[in-house]
């Protein structure tokens, strides 16, 4: 999984699944190029693209790798533990572009004429969500977030709260969305959401469009239409639009 935008030439691009690879041979502009490669956090299904990302081996590109650490050292050093020789067969230190590595929590950075900020997920172990907004338009990245049913717990209350107001207006809203109503009670606190929960926040935030992301493995496209059905029926708001991501699509804001 990975998502792409442009600010003015430098390219923004959100987590590094597999599709990065893709991504990586579409782009022909000569060098040097800048990306800046913002990652949600560090699990296998978000990191696997980075090292078949062949922007990484071209001289005088410059790669700067944001994501939720202490230190810029300890992002280095995921990205090393990642590409060490029982894993892969190139070393980190073959690389030969320019990498960066900037740790960050919760904060606000700009990318040229690109306002980024980040948000705390709940989603086991550090993980942040993204907000990219360019002028009117906004974009919020939020691919493993769980967000629990509505409940009179003050702190679960709190989590969808956060998110609807880190999500208001935006024009496209990019959600976790894997579980079915019936699949959810049985993953309680595996970090993921089901469509009811979404539907509650989506319409809080009054966003204009939500994709329903991260879809399970074990789920055909048949289950997934029916996790975006459950969402409709909860969200009773036929000013939002919805669908499941795909792969592959280009959404124009």
């Amino acid at each position: 999984m990975h998502h792409s935008a442009d600010a003015g030439g430098h390219r923004i691009i959100l987590d590094a699944g597999t599709g990065l690879r893709l991504f990586g041979n579409s782009v022909h502009a000569t060098p040097p190029l800048l990306f800046h490669l913002c990652l949600s956090h560090f699990h296998w299904d978000h990191i696997q693209g980075i090292p078949f990302f062949k922007h990484l081996y071209v001289p005088n590109n410059e790669i700067i790798i944001y994501g939720p650490a202490d230190s810029d050292e300890a992002i280095y050093e995921r990205m090393q533990g990642q590409m060490g020789s029982d894993y892969f067969p190139i070393s980190i230190d073959a690389l030969q572009s320019s990498v960066r590595y900037v740790a960050i929590g919760e904060k606000s950075f700009d990318i040229l004429n690109a306002r980024v900020s980040t948000l705390r997920a709940n989603h086991p172990g550090p993980t942040v969500l993204y907000r990219v907004d360019v002028g009117d338009k906004s974009v919020v990245f939020a691919p493993d977030n769980e967000i629990p049913p509505p409940s009179t717990d003050p702190e679960l209350a709190d989590v969808a709260r956060r998110v609807a107001d880190f999500a208001q207006g935006a024009d496209l809203l990019i959600h976790d969305c894997m579980y079915s109503a019936a699949s959810y009670e049985s993953h309680r606190g595996w970090g993921h959401t089901a469509g009811a929960a979404l539907a509650a926040v989506a319409a809080e935030a009054q966003v204009q469009r939500v994709l329903l992301f991260h879809h399970s493995p074990d789920d055909d496209d048949g289950a997934v239409e029916a996790i975006h059905d459950e969402f409709r029926t909860a969200l009773r708001d036929d000013t939002i639009g919805s669908e499941p991501a795909r792969e592959g699509v280009c959404y124009a804001l």
